[in-house]
């Protein structure tokens, strides 16, 4: 007589804790607290600051970045308000997402429990991520859209359903309305379609080119944007390329690579590139291996900011975790494996206070001069004693501190024509996010998209500058004067000592003081 065997208690728990998605969610759920922790740490960066006025002037571009983003700000800002626990829960969340997607792909590349650790290790690992997750942009979004097209090519390679191609067209569209380098993913598919004898059949197939389609079509608002705006973006790209991104050169590059991904991750996302261009099973995906080459050579030749090739590595992590599985898969060599997956894991937890603000600024000082750690700038300036990413959380407040101060100052009849002027978008967005409680008048800058806000019912013939050229200043008011200076320790070099003036009397006419404020970069 056969007897069923019930599973006690201990054993269905112990099974779950042992199963694949046990293992996916040990990570995420790292990342996740490790996030959390800092969640308000130091102040709103300097770009938070500028999406929020993006996300007051909703349109159907910038001069930038697409719209999705701050479409998303938005309904953030309406549903929970702008504290920045609310600003960063979203980014913070994609950044567990991506650790579980990252997990879902070594699962499709054939991957077992072993792979699913080491690759999610890897993902959660990536120090440079960190912070690019602390803070809201349209870059951790971006990450989600990479992964959500890698997910569905795997899955395409597999002999999925070819009307997956339509999904991916959604995917690829709305990516791109959220931001434009994912156009690299898609001309790298793009190419492997037309080289890839196993991909070339899809050509033939008219729901490859209607998925195309879908794309274009939702991308088609933000072409549109530029085209009636004589293409801005183009500007903006060919200025921050000559003036203010730093050249890195190759070798630079690819160290800077190394160390944004985790040395620790190197042997696993290289072995990834060789999986998928020269492994025998991974041959089959070499699409992902040509991807991340266009890319890299394209980012490199560009002299793009470092972590803009930063989506393409998830791929190559789950490859990388896939060919470690198997090559250590018999008798002692299977030690190798929780070496790896804890030397990963160990080394990011020690590695984190350096990209997350997770310790006082004095104590981060000391541990990043004890580790010798020195960020390379990812733009043309000189650099104080914190990293930009860090320093550029400082010194908002204490700015408009000062501008509302000269703003109360005023008599009434002055504070009722004034305008505020600041030389950047991070100065503009901080007068216009800090003064709102003080009431401080209407904000104006000619940087990026503040210069298709111009400031509306009052003349400026009394105007606050903040960082105005002094040269500039004699030519265009009748008098002014320096009431102050900005100041923080801590804050970008190139953002202390600006001038804080009062100024009076426009020589010229207010919507041409705007054009010569004009700068996209």
């Amino acid at each position: 007589m056969n007897e069923k065997v019930c599973p006690t208690l201990r054993e269905r728990v112990s099974g779950v804790l042992r199963s694949d998605a046990m293992v996916v969610l040990f990570f995420a759920a790292t990342n996740l607290l490790l996030h959390l922790i800092c969640i308000d740490g130091y102040g709103y960066f300097r770009d938070e600051l500028y999406y929020i006025s993006c996300s007051n002037h909703l349109a159907f571009g910038y001069v930038d970045h697409p719209a999705l983003a701050m479409v998303v700000l938005r309904g953030i800002r309406f549903l929970f308000g702008d504290s920045l626990p609310a600003l960063r829960l979203l980014p913070v969340i994609s950044a567990s997402l991506l650790v579980v997607g990252t997990g879902l792909l070594a699962k499709e590349l054939g991957g077992k429990r072993f792979s699913l650790a080491l690759s999610c290790a890897a993902a959660s690992g990536v120090i440079g991520n960190l912070f690019l997750f602390h803070n809201y942009s349209m870059n951790s979004l971006d990450h989600l859209f990479w992964m959500a097209c890698f997910l569905l090519l795997v899955k395409i390679v597999k002999g999925a359903n070819p009307r997956l191609w339509l999904l991916f067209g959604t995917v690829a569209g709305l990516g791109l309305q959220n931001k434009i380098s994912l156009l690299f993913l898609l001309l790298g598919t793009a190419l492997c379609l037309l080289l890839l004898p196993e991909l070339r059949v899809h050509l033939k197939s008219p729901i490859l080119w209607i998925g195309g389609l879908l794309a274009l079509l939702i991308f088609l608002p933000y072409i549109l944007w530029n085209f009636a705006h004589q293409w801005p973006l183009l500007e903006f790209m060919r200025n921050a390329g000559a003036n203010k991104i730093a050249v890195l050169p190759p070798l630079v590059f690819l160290r800077e690579q190394i160390l944004y991904n985790n040395p620790n991750t190197l042997l696993i996302w290289t072995a990834g590139l060789g999986y998928f261009l020269f492994h025998p099973q991974g041959k089959r995906f070499r699409l992902f291996g040509l991807i991340y080459l266009l890319t890299y050579l394209i980012f490199n030749l560009q002299n793009s900011k470092t972590y803009y090739l930063a989506p393409a590595y998830p791929v190559l992590f789950a490859g990388g975790a896939v060919f470690w599985e198997r090559l250590l898969q018999k008798g002692r060599l299977r030690i190798f494996r929780p070496l790896m997956v804890g030397a990963i894991w160990i080394s990011t937890l020690l590695l984190s206070p350096l990209v997350l603000p997770l310790l006082p600024v004095e104590k981060y000082i000391v541990f990043a001069k004890t580790l010798g750690f020195q960020q390379e700038p990812s733009e043309n300036h000189r650099m104080g004693p914190l990293p930009q990413t860090f320093a550029d959380m400082f010194g908002w407040r204490e700015t408009t501190a000062k501008v509302v101060a000269v703003y109360r100052s005023l008599p009434e009849g002055d504070r009722t024509r004034c305008l505020i002027y600041g030389d950047n978008y991070g100065v503009a967005g901080a007068l216009d996010f800090f003064g709102r409680e003080a009431k401080l008048p209407p904000v104006f800058s000619g940087h990026n998209n503040h210069y298709f806000w111009p400031p509306q019912g009052r003349d400026g013939e009394v105007m606050i500058t903040v960082g105005a050229d002094m040269e500039d200043l004699r030519e265009i008011f009748r008098e002014f004067r320096q009431v102050g200076r900005t100041y923080h320790p801590y804050a970008m070099p190139y953002e202390n000592d600006k001038p804080i003036c009062l100024a009076r009397g426009l020589k010229i006419p207010l919507q041409e003081v705007l054009k010569r404020a004009k700068h996209f970069e």
